[in-house]
């Protein structure tokens, strides 16, 4: 029969359920040669045959019949085991639908490959700090102390391990790893974590030892501790255990250290919030309940946590109802406790379940370990047999009653019931989360896969060779490729648009201000036109540059500094000087032997000043400006190029020599073009001014050809001239004649002062354009062709010239450094992309979308590139163990300073600084503020010069920037200007980069405070030259 020789084929598939396969394969395999030699070899006829014959019995047919059946029914079982096991593995390949994984209450394996995927995703987490962008759903314990929390834990562990019977309270969150091991025995349970204890009993005493040692040493902690725990019995799970709450407690710093680490944790959208209660208690009445909502719901958190509400907190959140046996004690009538159980759910939003887990009163701390665990072994049976009788007897007081009103609805709520019921409920909500977590915790993932593709070949491309070719190579076209991308950027040509969007690279003109007012680099002068964003905003909308709110990219920040400067320029009127000033420029002594009035003189003495008050400082602002502007272009390509998912990362780090060259080289390039910009704007300047020292009137005829109609200025109410000759006033020298005067005042300078305001007004609109194009023509055309520019003896022709010591030194490479940092990488790489393939695995488990032997040829793939990847690395990783140190530094620096090869100074400089990053960049920064001074004096003519404010007022402030003591100037009778106006400075106008005071305003300086005592601070104040 086929008893006889089948079932033996199914041995390969039991030896997954064996505990030790490679005994008990073989010795069942053995055993079923024998058989086939007994039936079939020995014995040439039926031996079911030969007993009938023998035996002589007669109903023979019947025993046969029986026989067969029984044969059905062993061959149907085997069949039936074979295919359920094969048809589990298929499920884990992805090839079947996903419902046949779920067996029984006490089955096997129950979503073991997704907890392997959740603990590899959390170790992930943890040790590279990306636990916010995983967002891995896990499970909290939280309620008030008597809410039974310790012991729903311990129906989790199956033993007893609670401590709350000593003096000791829970100082930290616990976390419980709870994983389903297989081969171990019935009632053997191994606690993997913390080390050194060998039997469950003594869990509770190492606890208790550990929140004592809390105690003595913080109060509290908010980090996790973790228990690892093995069984047969257990569901793959992990529970965070956190301290209770507690209500009306004599402690309050307790009280608020509890309240502090509940917070933290269930603001956190990441956790799943399983809450405990007494069953007794109206949701209203929990002081626990009422807590955890204020910790999810408040704003700002009422214990400080950085994390914004959770308005959602209730959709991820079970409530259990504990001490259910009280429930059942009080309630005896089945529609009382319909009633009161319909409340729960409502107010729960039906997210709610009940459970008893004592009963009689029993107590832990006077019972035995081994009854204890006894008793937790038993209590769902215990619980099941209570819960029924409580049901029968409602229903016996409804029958005996005859209403059937009273009668308690089993259908709606005894699935609600129990302990088996509540940790069921509990894990396949988390379940149901971490699944439907899975597909955005993978993408987050292969994000992070490419990026660590993208690093590791980085690296790779620069420790490959070590003879440094690749690094020599790689600098070279670093410096190619941010040339072209400086000039790409700079005109914001679509080949680079897309890298550098508006969104995050755009700039208003008031981010704009803001940054230049940050810039290090920024010298402070005053010029007295200059208008901050915020007060250009408050002009009427009609005379409001349109420019300033939009956001700007590459050139046209140029543009829109341009219509800034025409603003400034156009909308300022120059400081107006008194007849004492006019008289005494009119003198002519010099050149000639009179002193007496010259009309002529004054008025080019008087166009000359207003020329210089307007235009001296204007191109240092402007200067300074542009120089901000290429300055901000470098850094924003810089930060581009050298960005995690640029293509040169890997010189972001240990590579400050090298791009300290290339920004040298770039500043210096920039820079001349700024100098011609400002050589020419000042030979523009002295040109247009050269006729106040020669001929004035001379200039005019020809100038005044040139006028039309009406003066437009830009910005600005127009100044019509329809009724003022201006010709007739050029030509007609009698006007300036003394017999012409006023006759009541016998004064000329009105007439004076408007004819020079006209004649200011052409030649700053011409200073205007001249200015404005020498920049336009210098800088911006310019600076957008960096990547054709002819640079003497550039970098990237030197880098040909350079030795490997000198690339060597210039790169820092270090290459410890970076066969740690290339293992880092690696193994980073490898464990997120173990962690994909696990959700990759588990996700086929519960939906299968393709096809098995497409995924099958996919992995395959895979599997060889990753296998060609490892063993990539570890010949390149053997290679660079035997990279063999050359020159050292201190050598090489000896060899560059006696070359005279290295004639450039700063050059020179950077190359011997030590490897500190900041140290390159304080020595650049260095550098450039003194070249951005000399440029600006670039600018100035004889007798030009810096203007310079003060503030005239005293603050004293602590550590946090609060005031605590001010004293204002204006405020105590220093409020008259050397004219003799009154001035102020006022309290409630913020004064820092939003106002320059003219000069003539800064006649209060504060030069020097000390402290004098506590109460007292001795100042030294000059007021109008004049030691206060």
């Amino acid at each position: 029969m086929s008893t006889s020789s089948t079932g033996t084929e199914t041995v390969d598939i039991t030896a997954g359920e064996s505990a030790n396969p490679r005994r008990d394969v073989p010795s069942v395999m053995t055993g079923t040669i024998w058989r086939i030699i007994l039936f079939f070899w020995i014995n040439s006829v039926s031996p079911f045959t030969l007993v009938f014959v023998k035996s002589g019995i007669k109903p023979a047919v019947h025993i046969m019949n029986a026989v067969i059946l029984t044969t059905i029914l062993s061959a149907g079982n085997s069949a039936l085991y074979a295919c359920t096991r094969i048809l589990f593995v298929l499920v884990n390949e992805g090839k079947a639908p996903k419902h046949f994984t779920y067996v029984t209450r006490h089955g096997l394996r129950n979503n073991q490959a997704m907890f392997d995927a959740y603990v590899s995703l959390r170790k992930i987490a943890q040790k590279y700090e990306l636990e916010e962008e995983l967002a891995i759903p896990r499970v909290i314990f939280v309620g008030e102390t008597s809410s039974g929390k310790s012991m729903l834990v311990q129906n989790f562990l199956r033993f007893p391990c609670a401590f709350s019977h000593s003096d000791v309270g829970t100082r930290c969150p616990i976390l419980y790893r709870l994983r389903y091991n297989p081969t171990l025995d019935d009632d053997v349970i191994i606690i993997k974590h913390p080390s050194g204890i060998k039997q469950p009993q003594d869990l509770a005493e190492h606890l208790r030892q550990v929140m004592e040692q809390i105690e003595r040493e913080d109060g509290f902690r908010i980090e996790e501790y973790l228990v690892h725990i093995e069984s047969n019995q257990y569901r793959d799970f992990e529970i965070l255990d956190v301290p209770g709450l507690i209500s009306g407690s004599w402690d309050s710093e307790h009280a608020k250290a509890v309240e502090r680490i509940t917070e933290h944790y269930v603001r956190d959208p990441t956790f799943l919030i399983v809450q405990l209660k007494e069953a007794t208690q109206l949701g209203v009445n929990s002081f626990g309940m009422k807590r955890i909502r204020e910790f999810c719901l408040m704003d700002p958190a009422p214990c400080g946590s950085p994390l914004p509400p959770r308005r959602d907190y209730e959709d991820y959140t079970l409530t259990i109802q504990t001490k259910f046996d009280i429930f059942m004690d009080g309630h005896k009538d089945g529609s009382q406790a319909n009633d009161d159980m319909a409340k729960l759910l409502e107010h729960f939003n039906q997210q709610t379940s009940f459970v008893s887990m004592i009963f009689d009163a029993y107590s832990f701390g006077k019972h035995t370990y081994e009854e204890n665990a006894k008793y937790i072994a038993n209590l769902p049976e215990l619980e099941f047999e209570r819960v029924d009788n409580w049901i029968r007897a409602m229903k016996d007081s409804s029958k005996q009653s005859n209403n059937s009103l009273n009668q308690f609805d089993e259908t709606r709520f005894r699935s609600l019931i129990g302990i088996n019921i509540v940790r069921d409920r509990i894990q396949d909500m988390w379940v149901q989360a971490f699944r439907g977590a899975l597909p955005k915790i993978q993408q987050v993932l292969q994000e992070l896969v490419q990026e660590q593709k993208l690093q590791y070949q980085a690296l790779i491309s620069l420790v490959e060779e070590k003879d440094l070719k690749a690094i020599r190579k790689l600098y070279k076209r670093y410096i190619q490729t941010f040339r072209s991308t400086i000039s790409n950027y700079i005109a914001f040509r679509a080949e680079i648009s897309a890298r550098f969007d508006l969104e995050t690279y755009g700039r208003t003109y008031a981010q704009f201000e803001e940054e230049y007012n940050r810039w290090p680099r920024k010298i402070s002068f005053s010029w007295l036109a200059h208008q901050t964003a915020e007060q250009m905003n408050k002009v009427p909308i009609e005379r409001r540059l349109q420019s300033l709110p939009l956001r700007y990219v590459g050139a046209r920040h140029f543009e829109r500094i341009r219509q800034v400067f025409y603003y400034m320029i156009l909308t300022y009127q120059p400081i107006e000087r008194q007849q004492d000033w006019i008289e005494s420029a009119q003198g002519i002594l010099y050149g000639v032997n009179a002193d007496n009035e010259n009309l002529e003189k004054g008025a080019r003495e008087l166009l000359y000043t207003y020329i210089s008050e307007t235009f001296v400082m204007a191109i240092c602002w402007l200067t300074q400006v542009y120089s901000f502007l290429l300055d901000h272009f470098e850094q924003q390509v810089t930060d581009v190029l050298l960005s995690s998912t640029g293509d040169f990362a890997l010189l972001a780090k240990g590579h400050e020599k090298f791009l300290s060259y290339v920004r040298l080289e770039y500043h210096r390039t920039t820079r001349q073009m700024i100098r011609r910009a400002v050589e020419a704007s000042k030979h523009a300047r002295r040109s247009k001014m050269i006729y106040a020292a020669h001929s004035i009137c001379d200039y005019l005829r020809t100038l005044v050809e040139s006028f039309p109609p009406t003066i437009q200025e830009n910005q600005k109410e127009e100044t019509s001239t329809s009724d003022i000759n201006l010709r007739r006033l050029v030509y007609h020298t009698q006007t300036f004649l003394p017999e012409n005067r006023n006759s009541e005042t016998a004064s000329y300078l009105p007439t004076m002062r408007n004819t020079t305001n006209q004649i200011y007004s052409a030649i700053r609109g011409l200073l205007l354009q001249d200015i404005t194009a020498n920049f336009f023509a210098n800088v911006v055309i310019e600076v957008q062709h960096y990547d054709s520019v002819e640079i003497p003896d550039s970098l990237q022709h030197r880098l040909d010239q350079m030795s490997n010591e000198e690339i060597a030194l210039m790169s820092q490479i270090d290459f410890e450094e970076h066969t740690q940092e290339l293992q880092m990488i690696y193994e980073k790489l490898t464990m997120l992309e173990d962690a994909c393939d696990e959700i990759k695995r588990d996700s086929r488990l519960f939906d299968v979308k393709v096809s098995g032997h497409v995924l099958d040829k996919k992995d395959q793939e895979k599997n060889i590139s990753r296998a060609k990847r490892d063993h990539r690395h570890q010949e390149l990783m053997n290679k660079l163990y035997q990279v063999q140190p050359k020159k050292i530094e201190t050598e090489i620096s000896n060899d560059m300073k006696d070359d005279d090869s290295h004639h450039d100074e700063d050059e020179y400089q950077l190359k011997i600084l030590d490897n500190d990053p900041h140290t390159c960049q304080h020595y650049l920064l260095e550098l450039y503020r003194k070249d951005d001074l000399d440029d600006l004096k670039h600018g100035f003519l004889p007798g030009d010069h810096f203007s310079t404010t003060c503030i005239d007022a005293i603050i004293q402030t602590d550590l946090n920037g609060e005031i605590l003591n001010d004293w204002y100037a204006s405020e105590h009778g220093y409020i008259l200007t050397p004219k003799g106006k009154n001035r102020r400075v006022p309290r409630d106008f913020d004064h820092h980069h939003h106002y320059i005071y003219p000069t003539l305003h800064q006649i209060t300086h504060v030069n020097l405070a000390i402290a004098f005592d506590e109460e007292h601070v001795l100042v030294a104040l000059f007021h109008q030259d004049l030691l206060v």
